[in-house]
C-alpha cells in the first residue's frame, strides 16, 4: 500500500456539493485531513471563496460554515479584500477537527455562488475495529 500524503484539488462551480471519496466498505481504512484551503477561481468577478468538508451530501443549509453539524469538520475561507479586480488583501482562514478520520464518504460543499479552487491533503490512517465504529459514530453524533 503506497504511504505518504495524498492530495484532492479541483474547482467547484458556485454551490456545488461534490463527492471526493466513495465509501470502500472496509471502516478500518481512513484519511485524516491535515490541510484544507480554499481560493476564488476568478479574482477579477469573485472576492471571496467559502468551502466546508463533510461526511455527508447534506449540511445545515442555513449556517455557512456551521459547527454543530457533527459531519461537518474542515472549514476554510478567503477574502482578496474590498476592492474588486484588485487584490489589496489576501485574507485566509480555515480551521480542522484533529479527531476525525475519513472512513466512509467525503463531500466538499461550496457555500456561496461563486466557483472557487480547492486543495485537501490527507494521510492513510489505519484503524483497530474499535477506533473506526467510534470515527462512523462520531460522524453522526458530537459528543461521543
Amino acid at each position: 500500500m503506497r504511504t505518504g500524503a495524498r492530495t484532492l484539488r479541483g474547482k467547484l462551480k458556485g454551490n456545488e456539493i461534490r463527492q471526493l471519496v466513495v465509501d470502500d466498505g472496509i471502516f478500518t481504512n481512513g484519511l485524516r485531513v491535515t490541510y484544507f484551503t480554499v481560493w476564488s477561481a476568478d479574482i477579477l468577478l469573485a472576492q471571496n471563496a467559502i468551502a466546508c468538508l463533510s461526511l455527508n451530501d447534506t449540511i445545515l443549509p442555513i449556517e455557512l460554515l456551521p459547527a454543530n453539524d457533527p459531519s461537518v469538520f474542515a472549514w476554510a475561507m478567503m477574502n482578496l479584500g474590498p476592492t474588486p479586480a484588485t487584490i489589496d488583501t489576501i485574507a485566509t482562514w480555515d480551521r480542522l477537527d484533529p479527531d476525525h478520520v475519513v472512513n466512509e464518504e467525503l463531500f466538499i460543499h461550496n457555500r456561496i455562488a461563486t466557483d472557487l479552487e480547492y486543495l485537501i491533503v490527507a494521510q492513510p490512517y489505519t484503524m483497530t475495529e474499535d477506533e473506526g465504529v467510534l470515527q462512523l459514530v462520531k460522524g453522526k453524533q458530537q459528543s461521543v
